[in-house]
């Protein structure tokens, strides 16, 4: 660890991606700031809409991960066959 020990802590936190399932609006919010310099008050204003982001994300992953199972299912149905 260097003098900037914050510093590496931080670029490793934002390398780091989030859960799987769900991407976090702590995370969104966390790479906006860090990619475009906001200020607290910004940050504070788009939280919100990444909040709904987050949210919209979570629920397509969901549908997506049902049409890959229903679609795995059909072709373990067919290979049967």
């Amino acid at each position: 660890m260097t003098g900037n020990g914050r510093r590496e802590s931080d670029k490793q936190m934002m390398a780091e991606t989030p859960r799987p399932g769900r991407i976090e609006a702590r995370y969104l919010k966390e790479r906006f700031q860090s990619k475009l310099s906001l200020t607290a008050e910004q940050a504070m204003v788009i939280e919100p809409i990444l909040e709904k982001v987050s949210d919209d994300l979570s629920r397509s992953l969901g549908l997506h991960q049902r049409i890959g199972g229903i679609m795995k299912n059909a072709y373990d149905q067919i290979a049967r066959n």
